[in-house]
């Protein structure tokens, strides 16, 4: 079966740029595709759907079934991602978009479409783009120059269904890998639940009373008082230790009482210091903080040793943000001292006792409870929220002997250790499913496609 060499020119009628609107909210407005319509797996995506002037919307920007829509202006590895228009309704479409209208007595729209697609994923558009700072575009000449082979219509047809047959049960196959991220997140969060209510425990607990915790406190408070290095210091640690909780400790199991955190522990902003690119040793800051430990990219640096000396962490040291968006303000990380760092201003560095295990509280701080507190105490501002080193002191932990905290950790790490594989199982298996399809592709294109 003879295939033969066509340019994009050669088998379409029509090809057409769309239009700029700035009024895109308009009511009973006119559908208007924009580039984040054309998702990443060659198809559209009509999750965030712009409206503009019905009378700006002339006959050749109308989008019909069929059509092939390429985005053609974008950020360099997006440009050239295309999508078939095969859904019902009246669209128009953006000036970051091309429609291409196929001459379907030479070819299939949608197995041109998978061609494009294709050699968008093979990264064969972007070095036909010319790139500025922040976008890319497409020239309409290198567009339609683009060369392929075709196989006659019938068995392009013949492709595209078989085509169409595989990527529906692919579709299939992501769509269940999809539900295991939330799975897991409810997973994990059973397990923080289960380790800071006593009910991963249970089995172990010995016979204990709240008065070994409330002798553990008064230790610690004697201690702190102690510690005091001036009047104004000794009255604050006094003042602490006079507050009542507010929480109901009968619904913690026995030996377990709910204390506030600045009983347990002190607190220390981040500096304030302007940052570097580069330098001797990193500055954590809010983004480096990601679901309970350290993400250690994209960091930036300080050579300055009195910030060094003043703010160097130590291991299994509790960082908590105290700034950030409303939806992420709270979110705790723990420094397991994997390489020497200071932590910035936006962070609040919780100093311990011995008697409160860093990775308890760490557990603590990311379960449920503390992030409905958190959302419940936080200062909301323009676009930020902020819960201070005070209010923070006053969220009440469960509280338990350090030797069942110790226990926890062990059970819970084993448990969230078993997370963490299934999701890089997970991972694995959709990076696989992702690669599934261009290597059909490209089977099919060579015509070895059954």
């Amino acid at each position: 079966m003879t295939w033969k060499t066509y340019s994009i020119a050669q088998i379409i009628e029509d090809v057409q740029s769309g239009f700029a609107c700035g009024n895109k909210d308009v009511v009973n407005g006119f559908l208007h595709l924009r580039m984040n319509n054309i998702h990443s797996d060659g198809k559209l995506d009509l999750t965030l759907l712009r409206r503009v002037p019905p009378e700006l919307v002339g006959s050749k920007y109308r989008l019909k079934k069929g059509d092939v829509v390429v985005c053609t202006t974008n950020s360099g590895k997006l440009v050239g991602k295309s999508a078939l228009f095969d859904i019902e309704g009246e669209y128009a479409f953006s000036n970051h978009l091309t429609r291409l209208r196929i001459k379907k007595d030479i070819a299939e729209p949608t197995f041109v479409q998978k061609l494009l697609w294709l050699k968008w994923q093979l990264g064969e558009i972007e070095p036909l783009c010319k790139h500025w700072v922040n976008q890319s575009t497409l020239p309409k000449e290198a567009l339609l120059a683009l060369e392929f082979q075709l196989p006659p219509l019938v068995e392009q047809r013949r492709i595209t269904r078989k085509l169409n047959r595989i990527a529906a049960h692919l579709d299939e196959v992501k769509a269940r890998l999809a539900t295991i991220p939330s799975l897991l997140k409810r997973f994990r969060q059973s397990i923080l639940a289960a380790a800071c209510s006593g009910r991963l425990t249970e089995d172990w607990r010995k016979n204990t009373n709240g008065e070994i915790v409330n002798d553990i406190v008064k230790c610690i408070q004697k201690r702190m008082i102690g510690e005091a290095n001036t009047p104004a210091q000794r009255r604050n640690a006094e003042t602490i230790f006079e507050h009542s909780e507010e929480r109901n400790s009968d619904e913690l199991p026995t030996g377990w009482k709910y204390i506030a955190l600045d009983k347990l522990a002190t607190f220390t902003y981040g500096t304030s210091a302007k940052s570097q690119k580069t330098g001797s040793i990193p500055v954590l800051r809010m983004g480096n903080l990601q679901r309970r430990e350290i993400d250690w990219s994209e960091l930036v640096f300080t050579s300055d040793p009195k910030e060094i000396e003043k703010y160097q962490l130590k291991p299994m040291t509790v960082l908590f943000n105290r700034t950030n968006s409303p939806e992420l303000v709270g979110k705790t990380s723990i420094y397991r001292g994997e390489r020497p760092a200071i932590f910035a201003g936006y962070l609040i560095r919780i100093n311990n006792a011995p008697e409160l295990h860093p990775e308890y509280l760490n557990y603590c701080l990311n379960s449920y409870d503390a992030k409905t507190w958190c959302n419940q105490v936080k200062s909301d501002g323009v676009s930020q929220s902020n819960i201070n080193a005070q209010k923070l002191g006053k969220y009440e932990i469960p509280f338990c002997l350090p030797e069942e905290q110790a226990e926890i950790v062990c059970r819970a790490n084993k448990q969230l250790r078993l997370a963490d594989s299934i999701e890089a199982r997970y991972n694995k298996a959709m990076a696989f499913v992702d690669k599934l399809m261009p290597s059909i592709l490209a089977k099919a294109f060579r015509g070895e496609l059954a």
